[in-house]
């Protein structure tokens, strides 16, 4: 799911940590997002949109609209994928090989430092961004970048090993909404067929 762009151009560097303050102020988050999948050459193959949920300690949920509906959400324990048009949802435990993503980067509880180390942070046209590469090779991902404006999550680009880049860009944030933890439990629709252990 979900990458970094190499991040070209003279920057000031930031004076503060604006990821770790993010993290500190904010247990919940609702937001909009439009999503780019790049190629190699930046030439975009996909555009996606939807809405997110984060609650921490270890809950998310993308929910995917455009181009076809699909539904990545942590309950906590779990890592459910449903994907509507295919009648097929996935289901995995929640676990060392997830303390790595970008989803749980936003939503664990773990320090940053354990899982990323900081490559960068600088400011650029009005944003706070931050750098990062995970220190696990066998991670998806090369390097994870996230920008910040007046402290609110504003984009997030994701590079992959394959070359490809992902870029998230966040509207209507809501910092710190009361989010129900009902609202991250999902029961596949009757007739779809899910892959792996539920629990």
């Amino acid at each position: 799911m979900l990458v970094c762009l190499a991040l070209i151009g003279t920057a000031a560097a930031a004076e503060s940590d604006p990821l770790a303050e993010f993290l500190a102020s904010t247990r919940t988050l609702r937001a909009e997002f439009r999503q780019e999948l790049r190629d190699g050459e930046g030439r975009v193959q996909e555009v996606s949109t939807g809405t997110v949920l984060i609650k921490r300690p270890n809950r998310f949920e993308w929910l995917y609209r455009e181009p076809y509906q699909q539904l990545v959400l942590a309950d906590g324990e779990r890592l459910w994928v449903y994907d509507k048009d295919l009648g097929q949802a996935s289901v995995a435990t929640l676990g060392e090989a997830l303390a790595a993503t970008p989803a749980m980067l936003l939503s664990g509880e773990r320090a940053v430092s354990d899982e990323f180390e900081v490559q960068a942070s600088f400011t650029r046209e009005d944003l706070d961004w931050v750098l990062l590469v995970p220190k696990k090779l066998s991670s998806d991902f090369r390097s994870v970048a996230l920008a910040f404006r007046s402290g609110g999550l504003a984009l997030m680009e994701l590079k992959d090993n394959l070359g490809q880049t992902t870029w998230i860009e966040f509207s209507q944030v809501e910092p710190n909404p009361t989010l129900a933890d009902e609202l991250f439990q999902f029961q596949p629709p009757p007739g779809v067929d899910v892959i792996g252990e539920a629990g």
